[in-house]
């Protein structure tokens, strides 16, 4: 389990405090019924060699998109491990129905079936994961896109944060003028 450190109460090595606005919703966007929750963000790791750390971060959610701040999203080598399942069952698939019904060349259909299923299965994924009704991301809507941390005392030196909901991002870059004037912090729109 990677060791998880509260963003929210963090400081920076030169002194800055990350300031989180308590609204809007940073999903969709709603004003109202709003909590702040703590979302767990991972910090992704090449190939997910090393060791991975938590961050947690004190966000805005409505109601309806609280259920958000739980869903990471998938990282490159998930998704292609999806679709090789995927390959390799709709080629086994092929290979195997050509045995049992006796068609004389079952191994000329493994290809096409086996990509088949792993554009259906990666299609089918990228509907079912669409964000629903007002809401920016199916998946967490602020991710960590950078962290670099002071080799001797462990301090924060900059931060890299994407958000997905453009007003929440502006909130929070207004909120952070200071650490982004200094280069300590970088706000973009996912």
């Amino acid at each position: 389990m990677p060791r998880s450190y509260p963003l929210g109460q963090v400081t920076f090595a030169d002194g800055v405090n990350l300031g989180f606005p308590a609204g809007p919703c940073c999903n969709c966007g709603a004003r109202s019924v709003l909590a702040v929750i703590e979302q767990d963000t991972r910090q992704p790791r090449l190939l997910g060699l090393g060791a991975e750390r938590a961050y947690r971060l004190p966000l805005p959610f409505c109601t309806a998109c609280v259920v958000t701040a739980r869903r990471r999203p998938a990282t490159l080598p998930q998704r292609l491990l999806v679709a090789a399942i995927a390959f390799a069952l709709g080629a086994g698939g092929a290979l195997l129905a050509g045995d049992v019904g006796g068609a004389e060349t079952p191994a000329g259909y493994a290809l096409p079936m086996g990509l088949g299923s792993a554009l259906a299965v990666s299609l089918a994924w990228l509907l079912l994961t669409r964000p629903r009704g007002p809401q920016t991301s199916w998946f967490q809507p602020v991710r960590l896109v950078r962290m670099e941390r002071d080799r001797g005392s462990g301090r924060l030196r900059a931060v890299g944060l994407v958000f997905t909901n453009e007003r929440y991002g502006r909130a929070f870059a207004a909120a952070n003028k200071e650490a982004i004037a200094r280069g300590l912090l970088t706000a973009a729109r996912a």
